[in-house]
C-alpha cells in the first residue's frame, strides 16, 4: 500500500455531531409522531444499521429524504455547539508534514462543513470537499473521487465512523480505517473487517507511518 491521499467522513470522524442529531431527533420526534428516543436506546442503536435503525425508530426510510430539509435548518441553528475530536487537528498536521492531502467526503452540505472547519480554524487543512448525496450510494461516490484524483487501489485511505463506510470502500476496493468514537459502536464495526481499527486519531497517524516505511500496516 503507498497512501497518497485521506479521505475523511465528517459527522462522527471529524466533528463530534452525534449529540446534534439526538438532539433534532429529539425535536421531530414530536411534531412527526416517531418513538421518543432515551438514553437506553443509543448503545442498542450504534449497533444497527440505518435500516434497522429505522425500524426500531418507527421513521419510515423515505423520510429520511423528505425531512432533510427541516433537518438541515435546525442543523444549522445548533453549528456553534460542534466540535471537532480530541487528535483530529493534530492528525491534520502530521498528514500535512507528510505532504499527504486530505478531503472530506460527506452526505453533509458543504457550507456547513466549511463552516465548522473555519471556526476551529481548519479551512485551509482540506484539498476538497466531495458530496455523497445518497445514504446507501457511498461507494459510487468515493469511485468517482478515486476516478477524478487518478488513483490506484492501495494508494487511496477513506476513514470513517459507520459500517456503510466499510461496506462501500470494500464494494470499490478502497482500504478504509474505521474509528471508535463515532456513530457505530466497535463490534459492529469489527464484524464488517476494516483495514483499521482506530481507538484514537493518533492510530491513523501511525498506521500512515507504518506503511509509507514500507509495514503492513495492518
Amino acid at each position: 500500500m503507498n497512501i497518497k491521499h485521506i479521505l475523511f467522513d465528517f459527522d462522527g470522524t471529524l466533528a463530534d455531531t452525534m449529540p446534534i442529531f439526538v438532539d433534532i431527533y429529539k425535536e421531530l420526534s414530536v411534531t412527526q409522531g416517531f418513538k421518543p428516543l432515551t438514553a437506553g436506546d443509543l448503545p442498542e442503536l450504534r449497533r444497527m444499521s440505518i435500516p434497522e435503525k429505522c425500524a426500531k425508530m418507527g421513521v419510515p426510510l423515505t423520510k429520511l429524504v423528505t425531512l432533510r430539509p427541516r433537518f438541515m435548518k435546525l442543523f444549522r441553528e445548533r453549528l456553534p455547539n460542534i466540535r471537532i475530536f480530541d487528535g483530529i487537528p493534530e492528525l491534520l498536521h502530521e498528514l500535512r508534514a507528510r505532504s499527504i492531502p486530505v478531503s472530506i467526503l460527506s452526505s453533509n452540505d458543504s457550507d456547513i462543513i466549511k463552516e465548522v472547519l473555519r471556526r476551529h480554524q481548519l479551512e485551509t487543512a482540506f484539498t476538497s470537499i466531495a458530496p455523497s448525496s445518497s445514504l446507501f450510494g457511498k461507494h459510487k461516490s468515493i469511485k468517482k473521487f478515486l476516478s477524478s484524483q487518478g488513483y490506484r487501489n492501495g494508494e487511496l485511505l477513506y476513514v470513517g465512523d459507520e459500517q456503510r463506510d466499510i461496506e462501500a470502500c470494500k464494494k470499490v476496493y478502497v482500504p478504509v480505517a474505521a474509528v471508535s468514537w463515532g456513530f457505530d459502536h466497535e463490534e459492529t464495526l469489527r464484524s464488517h473487517k476494516p483495514d483499521l481499527f482506530a481507538w484514537q486519531p493518533a492510530d491513523i497517524a501511525a498506521y500512515v507511518r507504518k506503511t509509507l516505511e514500507g509495514g503492513s500496516g495492518a
